[in-house]
């Protein structure tokens, strides 16, 4: 959720600053459907319907399969502005989630800050369609982790890890470069 607050503070930003709204439309973006796959893929697993399925084992690898075509989709798109860094926050998020079984570990202080214990529990109750474990002592790479929190007084309160950040400013970085004023033609300066 951080990611889409992110996302539409710089939108409204670059909105304010006169930015064309249009100019979305006209980046040579490729590849958009492995976002479309990706997200579908992200919604089917982790609905309730997959939790009670007889295919709800194969939720980690699945997981770890969508972030493989989001990836992808920062990798053929890689000249565009932001992606860099939103390609690094995705490796980091890969990495933490492949390393840690298919889940992406929280740390139980981060879920108190946030008002999110129940998410373990509910993880817990889900058993492997979830995809949040409770971060501890054989937790790989800790620091790519759910470390960080939004207090549960903030709205939208939620964990997060480096990862998440990453992205979050390489999106802010692509909406900033891509929404702005349109050239006025023919008001520049001549040079004499």
């Amino acid at each position: 959720m951080i990611l889409l607050v992110f996302a539409l503070l710089a939108l409204l930003i670059a909105l304010a600053r006169g930015g064309d709204i249009m100019a979305l439309a006209r980046v040579p973006f490729r590849m958009g459907w492995l976002a479309i796959l990706a997200v579908g893929l992200q919604i089917l697993i982790f609905s309730q319907w997959w939790a009670r399925s007889a295919l709800a084992g194969w939720t980690p690898a699945l997981y770890v399969l969508s972030l493989a075509l989001l990836v992808g989709l920062v990798a053929a798109n890689w000249r565009l502005p932001g992606m860099p860094v939103v390609g690094l926050g995705l490796a980091c998020n890969a990495l933490a989630i492949g390393l840690n079984g298919g889940r992406m570990p929280a740390s139980l202080a981060a879920l108190r800050t946030a008002g999110l214990e129940f998410v373990i529990l509910k993880a817990g109750t889900l058993g492997s369609s979830a995809n949040t474990v409770l971060l501890g002592p054989e937790t790989r790479v800790p620091f790519l982790c759910d470390i960080f929190a939004l207090p549960s007084w903030f709205p939208l309160a939620t964990v997060f890890s480096v990862g998440d950040v990453l992205i979050a400013v390489g999106a802010a970085w692509f909406l900033l470069a891509v929404v702005r004023p349109r050239a006025r033609s023919g008001t520049s300066p001549q040079r004499r």
